[in-house]
């Protein structure tokens, strides 16, 4: 019966392309007798399935859900759900079939890229989005513990007000401030109840560090506290600065490995009577003659009756300044120079070694 005005409909015959079912027209109730379908005022009931085109999508209540659901199927041709203006309704948005079950949001244009999507890949839940980037003008709370905020490689967050961690305990805030930076630059704000920020491996988040050289206390001043692999509240090495110096703080040696070397603009404090270590080498008693150290301290042997010896150094340059003692009591042996050359430097005694004789060095450049 196309292109009609139906009224009631019955079992075996279906409303065809033009037909026109009434709701609520003249007051009157119009009704699908077949059991399944009825009209009631504005609404439309359905107790089984409505089926949309030849796309095979579907509308239908879920009665094996608890409790009762209203489920949207996507048909087999695109599997996804496309939502536009109705005046679009006819564009082609040129998706490809979908892999899982995926809602299309576009905008108001006529355009193939202007799309939000929601989809879930088995795995993971995905918001995604074609050109431009996914705004939130809402604060996004993570309610779970344990969420993550996970974003994949190209893509990053931009906030020009600041981006906020609240854990309940401590707060941390990264900002980019336009207005009162010179150049605009990126920088950490910590929260006031530890001061500090902790770098440590992602399995030992929850192991109770303290605070660094702040023991259990609120850090003073702003503290970045690195820790090392063990869950330790004594392997750290923390960086601050007390408003009067620089300060960088550990319960243990500090160990400085740099190949280049250590290079001070300034003055260098050492606090608690502690003594700067220096990689050296000890040569042996009984090991007399030149030697190769290529480090900035070390020992080395005359044996008796030589009063010269050449240390190999590779980082002794012809502008080094090197100091050298001597180590053992000898009748006859005083340092007369030490002359530095490119990769080696010879100590001269005033006297040739009575017997053998340890002979300590220290290179600065």
């Amino acid at each position: 019966m196309p292109n009609s005005k139906i009224t009631d409909l019955t079992a075996g015959d279906p409303a065809q392309s033009g037909d026109e079912l009434p709701i609520n027209r003249g007051g009157l109730d119009r009704k699908l007798t077949a059991g399944s379908i009825a009209t009631l005022g504005n609404t439309l009931l359905v107790d089984t399935v409505i089926t949309i085109g030849t796309n095979g999508g579907t509308i239908s209540q879920q009665s094996a859900g608890v409790p009762d659901q209203t489920v949207i199927a996507t048909g087999t041709t695109s599997n996804a759900i496309i939502i536009v203006e109705n005046a679009d309704k006819a564009f082609n948005f040129a998706h490809a079939a979908a892999i899982d079950p995926t809602l299309f949001i576009h905008s108001r244009n006529q355009n193939t890229t202007q799309w939000l999507s929601l989809s879930h890949d088995g795995s993971n839940a995905h918001i995604n989005g074609g050109t431009g980037s996914l705004v939130i003008d809402r604060a996004l709370s993570l309610a779970e513990s344990g969420d993550a905020l996970t974003l994949q490689t190209g893509h990053f967050i931009n906030s020009t007000n600041g981006l906020w961690w609240d854990g309940g305990i401590a707060t941390l805030g990264i900002y980019r401030n336009r207005s009162t930076l010179t150049p605009d630059s990126a920088f950490f704000a910590v929260g006031s109840t530890s001061n500090s920020i902790h770098i440590a491996e992602f399995g030992d988040n929850s192991f109770d560090f303290n605070n660094g050289p702040w023991g259990t206390s609120v850090a003073t001043d702003p503290t970045l506290i690195i820790h090392s692999h063990n869950q330790s509240v004594s392997e750290y090495l923390a960086f601050f600065n007390d408003g009067t110096s620089a300060q960088i703080s550990t319960s243990q040696i500090l160990l400085l490995t740099a190949t280049g070397g250590l290079v001070v603009g300034g003055g260098i404090s050492l606090q608690d009577f502690a003594a700067p270590i220096l990689a050296r080498t000890i040569t042996a008693a009984g090991t007399t003659g030149a030697q190769t150290i290529n480090k900035m301290a070390g020992t080395v042997n005359f044996a008796a009756g030589a009063s010269t010896l050449v240390v190999t150094n590779s980082r002794v340059s012809t502008t080094s300044i090197i100091f050298a003692t001597i180590r053992t009591d000898d009748a006859t042996a005083t340092i007369k120079n030490v002359v530095a050359a490119s990769g080696s430097f010879t100590i001269t005694l005033t006297a040739a070694a009575t017997a053998e004789t340890s002979v300590g060095f220290f290179v600065t450049n």
